[in-house]
């Protein structure tokens, strides 16, 4: 007989006397601990989680010897989906199998102990807090670039509006600008800016485009027909609402400082 089958006979004797059958094969307890963690939303796994996978093959079944066990393990986490996050001496495992000894810890793989367990846990805490920090981190930065590219965008389109007014004004421009061609005094222009104006709010932003109308005159106020809206949560200068109340081709009066002629 030669070596490699000496090896395999071994192999087969090992498997035949365990007492815990697993079906991890090949890949071994580490590799099915890392495709969970990748599974995971949270990053991590318990050993609980790590021990049902090692020992359940994928169409669901499993060796006869293991079979009570991963009954009861999986009808304790149905009953309680936060029990296999605690210690190793109360986790689900420990509750069917029995408390591990200073020897081996189960369901963790070859060569890991609970000395190595309760040495790692402080820094693995560390490492979460900053996997979590980083990922607020990131997920701010983000939430900044979506927001100003969302302005970048806004910008263009009402640069892209402004250009189309300019060049090609509507007919009821032209109309209103020859209906109201009589001049009105204005304390500070001493003109009134008849024909197309954007309105601003209160931080110089264009939130409206419009056309100024003498059908109302004030010492503060002009009377705007609206021709476009560009930010429809701006609040109206008299009563309440928001430019989202208003309707194209509505006049609405407009504080003249905030007005400005194009």
């Amino acid at each position: 007989m030669d070596e490699e089958q000496i090896k395999r006979e071994k192999g087969k004797s090992s498997r035949e006397h365990m007492k815990l059958p697993h079906t991890s094969g090949r890949h071994g307890c580490a590799r099915i601990e890392g495709d969970l963690i990748k599974e995971s939303p949270y990053g991590k796994v318990t050993r609980t989680q790590i021990f049902v996978a090692t020992h359940t093959s994928k169409n669901g079944s499993c060796f006869p010897a293991v079979k009570l066990s991963l009954d009861e393990i999986k009808r304790l986490v149905s009953l309680d989906p936060f029990l296999g996050n605690k210690d190793l001496d109360n986790d689900p495992m420990a509750k069917v199998l029995g408390r591990d000894g200073k020897g081996r810890v189960r369901g963790l793989g070859i060569g890991v102990s609970k000395t190595v367990v309760h040495a790692a846990a402080p820094y693995n805490r560390i490492a979460e807090e900053e996997k979590r920090k980083r990922g607020t981190t990131n997920g701010n930065f983000r939430l900044v670039m979506q927001r100003l590219d969302e302005e970048s965008r806004a910008r263009k389109i009402l640069e892209e509006k402004l250009e189309v007014y300019a060049r090609d004004p509507p007919e009821f421009e032209n109309i209103s600008q020859t209906r109201h061609r009589s001049p009105v005094v204005d304390e500070e222009s001493h003109v009134m800016p008849y024909g197309r104006c954007l309105l601003k709010n209160f931080k110089r932003k264009s939130v409206a485009l419009g056309s100024v109308s003498s059908d109302f005159t004030s010492s503060d106020s002009y009377s705007i027909t609206v021709d476009d809206i560009f930010d429809y949560t701006t609040e109206l200068y008299i009563g309440e609402g928001t430019l989202g109340d208003v309707s194209i081709g509505d006049t609405i009066k407009w504080p003249k400082t905030f007005v400005e002629p194009i």
